[in-house]
């Protein structure tokens, strides 16, 4: 199964359903998925690619972020909640780092967002995709696990 590496408390936040939208400047692709050999001879190898969707798990990073980091962050994220709700912010000490998580399915992509930040829309940043983020799973236990950049090739499934 696949697996995203995101900071603390994105993570977090992501397998609890509260950040609905996952930043990212790059698009996940399938492999190569014509099966017609003189059209697949004719296209280029991104021409031949389709962008992925499906349900992955979500590994917090060993990054640890301080308190004013964290601070910040949930008061940027509590202006997005709607209704505005007061979740139980998790303290630094409190989340956990270096383990999956849950999992998420990812069901769309939006175009890059403008690069004005008047025009952004909630969780949007400046010039990068929106990962529609849907279906959030948090595992009933974190599972100590090592991470990698990108989106990568697990080799456990949370039960």
């Amino acid at each position: 199964m696949k697996a995203l590496t995101l900071h603390q408390p994105y993570a977090w936040m992501a397998v609890t359903g509260l950040k609905p939208i996952e930043n990212r400047r790059w698009q996940p692709w399938d492999r190569e998925v014509i099966e017609d050999p003189p059209l697949n001879a004719r296209l280029s190898q991104l021409e031949r690619r389709v962008p992925w969707r499906g349900e992955f798990l979500i590994h917090a990073s060993q990054h640890r972020p301080t308190k004013n980091e964290l601070l910040t962050i949930y008061s940027w994220a509590q202006g997005f909640l709607d209704p505005p709700l007061s979740p139980e912010w998790p303290s630094e000490t409190e989340l956990v780092y270096g383990a999956l998580l849950g999992s998420v399915v990812l069901s769309d992509i939006l175009p890059k967002a403008s690069t004005n930040p008047d025009e952004l829309e909630d969780w949007r940043l400046p010039g990068q995709l929106g990962w529609v983020l849907t279906e959030p799973h948090a595992a009933s236990y974190p599972f100590p696990y090592p991470g990698k950049r990108g989106l990568w090739e697990c080799h456990w499934e949370l039960i």
